[in-house]
């Protein structure tokens, strides 16, 4: 008999010996500890109940809030450099290369971000995620278009425009990655579009400062959605983590942690690498280069990496600085089954490995291109599947699909047993 159905016995057999004497002992302090190491019995009973305020007082105060404060500190710096370059492009009225400052600026505050993505709880979420698709709108049915980009650009240049009213097509971090990285200078519209009829006929330096003077707005609007997400947790604000940490919305709030960390399998595995590689539904070709996050500064090796990193933390309750702090860990280990974390760390451990090892510039972009080509949508369907079942393989996007799968699989079966929490609504089927 397997440990986790002997655990589920164990819980019934307690529920029953509670409800046929309950005099002496709280049925709210009973707690089973089966198959902890400490306990030579098939379990025992303990007043002593998980801590479940102190696990929410960690997630918001050394894991969430430090990451959102991070991430408005780093449009700080980023506001900033668009403006020194802006300012340079006006006074000097020359073509200038691409500005170093502000590429390293944008790259850090996107990489913080790619640690809020699995941080989906609270006032980020609501109205379908309407904050947070504003800030970043990747794998939305409204993603940055850059048409539309060009066109605000130059209604921007004759008007000034308010993005707080403009579709999340041209907002957030997708698109001032767009007006940053996208080198040509020429429109993405077709002739027919009448607003950027005329923008290829523009000098150089001409488009080159209007590009700019859109990302100044871009953001600044960026920098207030910042602020409001900051605003909603702060005690000065909305106060959100008072009824985060409340001990009596403990179970909803430990689903919605739950819930956030599955961004590794839909968003990373599915969407992120998945659909590229032709591994899910989405893309019935043999590749879909036109998937590939961040088409423009192409650092996608680098957002897996973040997003690797902060589920390891967050399955750890790790804080931002690194240490250690009460989290799903320490829940399944409370519960007795410390070997799984250990599995666990261990999978998630070689898959950041791997994604280290593939973390550079415009490889995602050149393993999807090369399968396209040389139609190996099948083979890299098979290394995946061999990755996952443990086979030691090089180093490839599709091994590291393979890597993430074996994660989630733990995470489908032994995490939600254990931590007793039902698999989010856009995971109840997988693409695999």
């Amino acid at each position: 008999m397997s440990r986790l159905i002997k655990k589920t016995l164990v819980l019934i057999a307690v529920a029953a010996l509670a409800s046929c004497d309950n005099s002496s002992i709280d049925n709210n302090e009973l707690v089973s500890s089966a198959g902890s190491s400490s306990s030579s019995s098939d379990f025992s009973l303990i007043k002593k109940p998980f801590d479940y305020q102190s696990l929410l007082v960690n997630y918001a105060d050394n894991v969430i809030l430090p990451t959102y404060q991070a991430f408005e500190l780093a449009l700080t710096q980023l506001d900033l450099d668009i403006n020194a370059q802006c300012d340079a492009l006006d006074a000097q009225n020359v073509v200038a290369e691409p500005d170093h400052n502000v590429r390293q600026a944008f790259a850090e505050a996107v990489a913080v971000w790619q640690q809020a993505e699995l941080m989906w709880v609270g006032p980020v979420t609501d109205n379908n995620n309407s904050l947070r698709n504003r800030i970043y709108s990747f794998a939305t049915t409204a993603q940055a278009d850059s048409c539309a980009i060009d066109i605000t650009t130059v209604e921007h240049h004759q008007e000034t425009v308010s993005l707080a009213t403009r579709a999340n097509t041209v907002r957030g971090l997708d698109a001032l990655e767009y007006l940053i990285y996208e080198s040509t200078l020429n429109t993405a519209c077709s002739s027919a579009i009448s607003q950027t009829a005329h923008w290829n006929a523009l000098s150089q330096i001409a488009r080159q400062q209007q590009r700019c003077h859109l990302s100044q707005a871009v953001t600044q609007d960026l920098l207030a959605s910042s602020r409001e997400l900051n605003r909603a947790w702060s005690n000065d604000g909305d106060n959100y983590r008072s009824l985060f940490i409340n001990p009596n919305n403990a179970g909803p709030h430990l689903k919605a942690l739950s819930d956030a960390i599955f961004y590794l399998e839909k968003e990373v595995k599915d969407t992120k690498l998945g659909t590229p590689l032709a591994q899910t539904a989405s893309c019935i070709l043999e590749a879909c280069p036109k998937a590939i996050e961040a088409p423009y500064a192409q650092n996608n090796g680098a957002l897996i990496v973040q997003n690797l990193k902060t589920f390891k933390a967050m399955f750890n309750g790790s804080a931002s600085n690194g240490a250690n702090g009460i989290g799903f860990d320490d829940i399944i280990a409370y519960e007795g089954f410390a070997e799984v974390n250990v599995a666990l760390n261990a999978k998630i451990d070689a898959a950041i490995v791997m994604a280290e090892q593939l973390n550079k510039p415009s490889l995602l972009v050149k393993q999807v291109s090369e399968q396209l080509s040389n139609k190996t949508k099948s083979q890299c369907k098979l290394d995946s599947m061999n990755a996952a079942n443990g086979e030691s393989l090089p180093a490839s996007y599709c091994a590291l699909h393979g890597l993430i799968q074996a994660i989630n699989l733990q995470m489908r079966t032994d995490f939600v047993t254990i931590v007793n929490v039902d698999l989010p609504i856009r995971a109840q089927s997988d693409n695999d």
